[in-house]
């Protein structure tokens, strides 16, 4: 029994049969491309410009930080200029600083101080604490702040209010008394400085 095989592709393609295999292999090359090219390519340009949104980020974030030193800069220039320079003190100075409030305090009528926690923040000391007090006149009200944020000590008052009570017999004015309340911080750096238990961690 003989078997008989077509010769199908010994014979000449038709133009209809040419034009589809040219077209099978268009598509064929397209995909190729797309798969092997195109895409691969997109990705890394899409990995780009992420890549360069990230880096914007920073840049911005690094000129923040630069503003915000120069600002500094500007600020601790200014100050030296004015000559109001008060010291830093290496932790532990709150005797001094007790001192300090108690010399400075002593013209007040009455005083009450309450001291908070100490924070920190890397090397800076923050010992916040709260103060209030009465003045017999608006001069020595004046005198006991200005005494505290010129003092040797590097000290800054917050919040501060004032008012005035009257005390009142028979209806006549007797005596006048001004009073004040503030918050307020001594600043004190690790430099220098011994931690101890009442010190917070870093």
């Amino acid at each position: 029994m003989t078997i008989t095989i077509p010769k199908v592709l010994s014979r000449d393609f038709t133009t209809r049969e040419k034009a589809m295999l040219v077209l099978l292999v268009l598509i064929i090359v397209g995909f190729g491309y797309y798969y092997l090219v195109d895409q691969p390519v997109r990705e890394e340009l899409a990995r780009c410009e992420q890549e360069k949104a990230n880096l914007q980020l920073e840049l911005d974030a690094i000129n923040v930080k630069l503003n915000v030193l120069e600002n500094m800069r500007e600020e601790l220039e200014n100050i030296e200029a004015s000559g109001d320079m008060s010291e830093m003190k290496s932790y532990n100075a709150s005797k001094e600083e007790i001192r300090l409030l108690n010399d400075v305090l002593s013209r007040a009528t009455e005083y009450s101080i309450s001291f908070s926690n100490v924070t920190r923040d890397k090397d800076q000391i923050r010992r916040n604490f709260s103060l209030s007090f009465r003045a017999e006149s608006y001069s020595v009200l004046t005198d006991i702040l200005s005494e505290l944020v010129s003092s040797p000590l590097r000290c800054r008052l917050y919040d501060i209010t004032c008012g005035r009570r009257v005390y009142i017999r028979e209806q006549m004015v007797d005596d006048t008394d001004y009073n004040v309340s503030a918050t307020a911080t001594f600043y004190e750096t690790m430099v220098g400085g011994t931690e101890d238990a009442g010190l917070p961690a870093k």
